[in-house]
């Protein structure tokens, strides 16, 4: 059995994909080139953004635009103490604060025990290369699953669920189908994403929307918890997030994480609060006869083209940290998600969509993992053979 390894060199002016094939089992000859490829200090190896594959970059380049995405300093700040000192810092303020409210009957005992924080360390930062873009940009993901506040993140995401979905909200591509296979398929299909959701969340002002639709009036509570008890514990998930790249601390002064168990959470409370502004206030000269978003990906409806970039400039004046990018239909057609939408004059119809990166790589059998995650693959795509139709 063989797999296949899809790797994509980015050098200062070029880039090439090159397949390779090799054996499942390596000899000490493919050992030893794996190894002297390792030791390469000028080359960073990584996989990509979406899809399955190998990247190599070059280092300099990849260390560059990491630092340029950190140079935002109302997103960034640099950290000169030792990360025991951070370390120590952030977990005494988290215990601390769970201890007085445990000693004022605020939270339970079960509460603060599964909250308390020990034995944590800086998250890791690291950037994913969008081979699918012009220019090779890297998303950066950040580590969290042990960082001094990752229990307390973790704990707010079922309690924050229901705020994460509005009747434009789509959960996956099979309830999206469902949706679009009942429009008119006269209308003019346009797609609308936004540039970094992810760090441009505003923090403090997302903080606000969840405390403020939770709690109406002082004396109401969520959870057992008061206004008060909920917002301290909310700042502990998200106010102090610290990270290392390149030997060198920094902390997140506003937006979130990716790779935070609370980042699509709070991302989706930002885009629902948004999407209500967006909808009270759009002209209805321009306002789309449909839409539906999947977190920052937006597929809409439209009389003509020309409303499509009405809309667009429309979405850009909403707010000073969203900004919009959009792409209009091409013979009839348009991707979405992991789907190619097209109308005719009977109607909407999809098919599978696939950049022009993808690598139909998948999970070896041989590979050292769970059989079931095995068997899951395979299952997956027998379930969406048979639930997203295709023409």
């Amino acid at each position: 059995m063989n797999i296949f390894i899809s790797l994509r060199w980015e050098g200062k002016n070029t880039a090439t994909v090159v397949s390779a094939c090799h054996s499942v089992f390596f000899n000490k000859y493919d050992l030893d080139i794996l190894t002297n490829l390792a030791m390469k200090k000028d080359i960073c190896i990584t996989k990509p953004d979406k899809g399955v594959g190998v990247v190599i970059l070059n280092s300099k380049d990849y260390y560059d635009k990491m630092s340029n995405i950190l140079s935002d300093y109302s997103k960034f700040t640099l950290i000169k103490d030792s990360a025991f000192q951070v370390i120590f810092r952030v977990e005494d303020k988290i215990n601390r604060s769970l201890r007085t409210l445990k000693q004022n009957g605020k939270i339970s005992e079960d509460t603060y025990n599964s909250l308390f924080s020990t034995g944590s360390c800086l998250g890791v930062l690291y950037g994913l290369p969008k081979i699918h873009k012009l220019g090779c940009p890297l998303r950066p993901i950040l580590a969290a699953y042990n960082m001094a506040n990752y229990k307390i993140a973790k704990f707010f995401v079922p309690l924050l669920d229901k705020l994460t979905f509005n009747h434009f909200s789509i959960k996956n591509s099979y309830l999206f189908l469902k949706d679009i296979l009942s429009q008119n398929p006269s209308k003019f299909m346009a797609s609308f994403d936004i540039t970094s959701l992810f760090t441009n969340v505003p923090l403090l002002e997302t903080i606000d929307l969840i405390t403020g639709t939770l709690f109406r009036t002082d004396t109401d509570t969520f959870y057992d918890m008061d206004k008060q008890t909920f917002t301290t514990i909310l700042n502990l998930a998200t106010l102090d997030s610290y990270f290392l790249f390149n030997n060198t601390i920094y902390k997140q002064v506003d937006g979130v994480a990716m790779g935070s168990p609370l980042g699509p959470t709070l991302a989706n409370i930002f885009m629902v609060a948004l999407e209500k502004t967006i909808f009270d206030k759009c002209p209805v000269e321009f306002r789309p006869s449909f839409y539906r978003r999947y977190m920052d990906d937006t597929f809409a409806l439209f009389d003509h083209p020309q409303q499509a970039e009405l809309f667009l400039n429309f979405l850009n004046t909403l707010h000073p940290n969203i900004s919009f990018t959009f792409e209009l239909e091409k013979d009839k057609c348009i991707p979405f998600l992991d789907m190619l939408i097209t109308r005719s004059v009977d109607g909407f119809h999809s098919t599978v969509y696939r950049k022009d990166t993808f690598t139909g790589l998948g999970i070896n059998f041989s590979s050292y993992c769970p059989l079931t995650y095995k068997i899951n693959a395979i299952k997956t795509l027998i379930y969406r053979a048979y639930h997203l139709p295709v023409i």
